[in-house]
């Protein structure tokens, strides 16, 4: 007997789908290169997550990012100096917890961002990734 899909992995597909292409032009539009636009990056990645209720990112194997959306497979996104620019998300999360009451946590953490979303990060020197998800 073939085992059924889960209600969860049938539930949205094509809102996953969407939030992919989205991140995949996101990353290429405002982290490749020198020019990179980190809060604007931000903010519209948390607009990402709030249709597809969470999304990870982690270093991808050589130079890339990531990216996880609930009941989505991962993909990966090629990105130029990918440990500093996950850095520097990790970073803007602890700014935005922080301008949300949380204590400021910068090499890692867990807090709320506008009573919207819950993030958690590590940003150590060994170990760099972060979640969002939405309240």
């Amino acid at each position: 007997m073939a085992a059924q899909p889960s209600v969860a992995d049938s539930k949205h597909p094509q809102r996953a789908d969407g939030a992919r292409r989205q991140t995949e032009t996101l990353v290429q539009e405002r982290m490749v290169g020198r020019k990179i636009d980190g809060v604007g990056f931000m903010d519209e990645l948390l607009a990402i997550a709030t249709p597809v209720g969470e999304l990870s990112c982690r270093l991808a194997a050589d130079q890339g990012l990531r990216f996880e959306l609930r009941d989505s497979e991962p993909f990966e996104v090629d990105v130029d100096r990918n440990r500093g620019k996950l850095r520097m998300l990790c970073a803007r999360l602890a700014v935005l917890c922080q301008e949300s009451g949380t204590e400021f946590l910068l090499y890692g953490g867990e807090g709320s961002i506008r009573n919207a979303w819950k993030a958690r990060w590590m940003n150590t020197p060994g170990e760099h990734w972060f979640t969002i998800v939405a309240e």
